[in-house]
């Protein structure tokens, strides 16, 4: 089992492990493998009896995103390490399990009976390797665990000081009854007692991290707030019996008859593909909109500033509409359903309303203007839920030609 101590969304690409969606800098699934291979050689194969032995990699600070081995790896989060070692229970037999115990013990306590390599510390009080004299920085504990050289990979785990005090090295205590660990280990039991798990806090640390929690909650409440006065301010239309009256420029368009409130039994067919602008200066820019949910569209556009009407359209389904809009910023609402039941109930209760702002600059310069291309997807999922009585205000003053809305 191979545990790293990395932060971050980890997940796999083609059997490569990514950290927030980039690559390792060591493969750490090779470096499982490795070890695994070298567990084996030292059993040999009399000893496992034909038993493969898994390995795990285990990341303690980690937010594992994968489901399923990876290149025959474990990948794990800390939290589910203790559940996954206990459903392996009985996958070794007693007779093989009693042959193994002996040769981990020994090689344990060997391990534990050496020294381990002396670090020196540097005059600037960073880590120096002892092998190739890498001084660590606080950058390679973003990406190498803490007793790890990021350079050579060596292992240490003593910090030599300048203090005549810690001149001695300390020789680490041999493991306490490595056989009786080892046995209740493999035989899927405790060992020991769980013991609450007791944390040091640092309080001072805790409280500025806790005030700036809150300071950044303050400041984001504020925006959305603004935001949404902004967008309310804009959408809200008046509250009246009567449809709000916007003048826009004199710009004749071809006259569209209003269709009348449907019979139920006499379905209306939702109106050809067409729209009507109220800019045809030179400052207009292109405007392509595809449908593609498969559903007729009521699309309109507010000069925000103005507070006229700058574009009503109508489009059927997975079809394209080509036109122009004015450089401006704008407000637009999308109306949305595949059973048009006319302008008064739209698509019925099934009508998806949805609204939000786009900004076309003004300042771009002749010659250089690039179509703007929109899809209904875009639009509906970019918007903001718009109530449907107000959806319907706006749309019986646009089509309303007795409302005086729009001149003929």
């Amino acid at each position: 089992m191979e545990t790293k101590s990395q932060k971050g969304n980890i997940t796999q690409e083609h059997d490569v492990l990514l950290r927030n969606g980039r690559k390792f800098f060591k493969d750490f699934l090779k470096q499982c493998w490795s070890q695994a291979y070298s567990l084996r050689d030292h059993l040999n194969a009399e000893r496992l009896h034909g038993l493969s032995i898994k390995p795990i990699l285990c990341f303690s600070r980690g937010n594992v995103e994968i489901r399923g081995p990876v290149r025959g790896v474990a990948v794990l989060n800390v939290g589910y390490l203790r559940p996954y070692i206990l459903s392996q229970r009985g996958s070794l037999p007693d007779q093989t399990r009693d042959q193994i115990i002996p040769l981990l013990t020994a090689a344990l306590s060997d391990q534990a009976a050496q020294h381990s390599p002396m670090v020196p510390q540097s005059q600037t009080g960073g880590i120096v390797c002892p092998k190739c004299f890498h001084e660590r920085t606080q950058n390679d504990d973003l990406h190498s665990s803490a007793g790890e050289c990021p350079k050579c990979g060596v292992i240490y785990a003593h910090v030599q000081t300048n203090s005549p005090h810690d001149s001695t090295p300390t020789q680490a205590a041999a493991p306490k009854d490595l056989t009786t660990t080892l046995q209740a280990l493999l035989s899927g039991q405790d060992s020991q007692p769980k013991k609450p798990i007791t944390q040091q806090i640092q309080w001072t640390a805790l409280a500025l991290k806790l005030a700036a929690c809150a300071l950044a909650a303050i400041l984001l409440t504020g925006a959305y707030k603004t935001m949404q006065a902004t967008v309310s301010s804009i959408f809200t239309p008046a509250q009246t019996t009567k449809a709000p009256k916007i003048p826009i420029p004199t710009t004749k368009a071809p006259k569209i008859p209003t269709p009348t409130k449907p019979h139920p039994t006499h379905p209306v067919a939702f109106p050809l593909t067409h729209a009507v602008s109220s800019d045809n200066s030179a400052q207009a820019i292109t405007f392509v909109f595809e449908e593609d949910r498969g559903q007729n569209v009521i699309l309109l556009f507010f000069d925000n500033k103005a507070k006229t009407l700058a574009l009503r359209a109508c489009v059927r389904a997975n079809e394209k509409l080509t036109t122009t809009l004015p450089r401006v910023d704008l407000g637009y609402v999308i109306v949305t359903g595949q059973a048009w039941q006319g302008y008064e109930d739209l698509f019925g209760p099934a009508s998806e309303s949805k609204k939000a702002l786009i900004t076309l600059s003004s300042q771009t310069k002749a010659g250089n203007v690039t179509s703007i291309r929109a899809t209904s997807s875009m639009f509906v999922q970019k918007g903001v839920q718009s109530p449907l009585p107000e959806t319907k205000a706006w749309i019986k003053a646009a089509f309303d030609n007795a409302g005086g809305f729009m001149k003929m």
